[in-house]
């Protein structure tokens, strides 16, 4: 992206999304641009926040606070490298289509609704799927939770507010993200907890 090489890529995909006479209308009935927007929202902040909020609320009121935990630092962490790294590349939106979403930060790289969408909604879905005994359920959950994130990430390209390499930056940013804390965890639970005599003994 720095160097360029997705330039071509990136307009001829946001272009084709828009009328050859006029790229202020997207491609599409009426009811297809305001689905998209509501795809779009389920990506932002209020949407998210709402949700991991109660997650944790529920999480943390059945005893399951090391998932609470989990929750928050998987969210929070996606959230913090996306706004990071915008800040370090300072990419700026596209500019050779309108936008059809308002957008605050000027810069695009990589896409935050990409990145934190994927990760709130796979975490929630990864943190859930442990309770369920049933591996197509479990399955089902976790490609909802993708096929989700996908969406959320196509509709910020239909909008016109990111270049497609913003998106595709921001899902591997995400699925790296989830893939580390996820790993850790399933590492530190597989680790052989101590005896309690042997606690007591250490202490004494």
């Amino acid at each position: 992206v720095s160097l360029g090489l997705t330039a071509g890529i990136d307009g001829w995909i946001l272009e084709s999304l828009r009328s050859a006479d006029d790229l202020s209308d997207a491609l599409g009935p009426v009811w297809f641009e305001n689905t998209v927007r509501a795809f779009t929202a389920l990506g932002g902040y209020p949407v998210i926040v709402f949700a991991v909020l109660n997650a944790v609320v529920i999480l943390a009121l059945s005893g399951e606070r090391r998932a609470a935990i989990l929750v928050i630092i998987s969210v929070a962490g996606a959230s913090a490298l996306s706004s990071g790294l915008k800040q370090v590349f300072e990419r700026q939106r596209p500019d050779i289509v309108a936008h059809l979403d308002p957008t605050i930060v000027p810069v695009s790289f990589p896409s935050s609704h990409a990145t934190v969408s994927l990760v709130a909604w796979l975490t929630l879905a990864l943190v859930l799927a442990r309770h369920v005994s049933v591996p197509a359920v479990r399955t089902y959950l976790i490609a909802a939770a993708i096929v989700l994130a996908m969406l959320v990430g196509l509709s910020r390209i239909y909008l016109g507010v990111h270049w497609p390499s913003d998106v595709v930056a921001g899902w591997a940013l995400g699925l790296a993200w989830v893939s580390l804390v996820f790993g850790y965890d399933a590492r530190m639970r597989a680790r052989p907890q101590p005896a309690r005599g042997t606690d007591e003994r250490r202490r004494s």
